[in-house]
């Protein structure tokens, strides 16, 4: 009988210890450029975070929200189809991966007015089960989805997250207090700023087109050259002075920020996770 009653005891607790929960996240897979680009919605940057959306062709919130995707520009956004509405979703994406690509402008145009978007292309299987493993990976029942580098987030935190500028060594910079040097809106910058010197006056307005930078900073003898990135094009010379001014003393106190551990004599560039290029 004492046997018995230990035999139970042990089956009992061996059944509580396997029913627990486990407090170890899911691992979800994050896709990459070499075998998911024709998911990007908006090209690859490899200094970005990724985001991935999951959407049905047929979901009214899904289909509202598809504008606000062009909001994300901080984040590589692949986009996959989740239809899970019934036959009518499974026709729409079956007909969108006829298309040479399932996130393109075309594609999304055509799902925002709710109509097939006509491609003419063979169904692309490949495609089309790549896009299947990777709902089925993160067991998508609801949509819209939005996961930031695989875990779960909504486009409120990830418009929030995306406004924030990362420390440069270690420090948090004030940005509102350089906005005269701001070139380009967040979303369509590709690196947080271009710090030019003097020597590379040759070459500036390449380096700026290839670089695209929220904040350029140039050396303040180039300002006589290239008025037009303080605001001074087609005004009095007195605003180019007053400006040239301004501009010298924000580039002295950006500098000293970082105790002299920015040279003078190099290209130096900050991408969106703060780390610094020289070259």
């Amino acid at each position: 009988m004492r046997i018995l009653i230990i035999f139970l005891f042990l089956s009992i607790a061996t059944f509580f210890v396997q029913a627990a929960p486990s407090n170890t996240k899911e691992v979800r897979f994050i896709p990459t450029e070499s075998d998911y680009f024709p998911f990007l919605v908006n090209g690859w940057d490899p200094t970005r975070p990724t985001v991935t959306v999951f959407k049905d062709p047929y979901c009214p919130y899904c289909i509202r929200a598809i504008p606000k995707l062009s909001e994300l520009g901080g984040y590589n956004v692949f986009l996959f189809w989740a239809p899970i509405l019934g036959q009518a979703s499974l026709k729409r994406v079956d007909d969108i991966f006829h298309c040479d690509s399932p996130s393109s402008n075309l594609v999304l145009q055509a799902v925002f007015e709710r109509k097939n978007p006509f491609c003419k292309m063979p169904l692309n299987h490949q495609l089309l089960e790549l896009n299947q493993q990777v709902v089925d990976n993160y067991q998508i029942n609801s949509v819209p989805r939005f996961y930031l580098q695989g875990q779960s987030i909504s486009f409120a935190m990830l418009k929030q997250m995306q406004k924030k500028r990362p420390p440069i060594y270690g420090v948090n910079v004030n940005w509102q207090r350089f906005n005269l040097m701001q070139y380009s809106p967040r979303q369509k910058s590709h690196v947080l700023s271009l710090i030019v010197p003097l020597d590379r006056q040759q070459d500036l307005i390449s380096l700026i087109n290839k670089y695209q930078p929220e904040f350029l900073f140039l050396a303040p003898d180039l300002l006589e050259s290239y008025p037009q990135f303080i605001a001074c094009v087609n005004q009095p010379q007195t605003c180019l002075n007053q400006s040239r001014g301004e501009y010298t003393q924000r580039i002295a106190e950006f500098r000293m920020l970082f105790g002299g551990s920015l040279p003078t004599d190099k290209l130096i560039i900050v991408d969106h996770n703060g780390r610094i290029s020289e070259i």
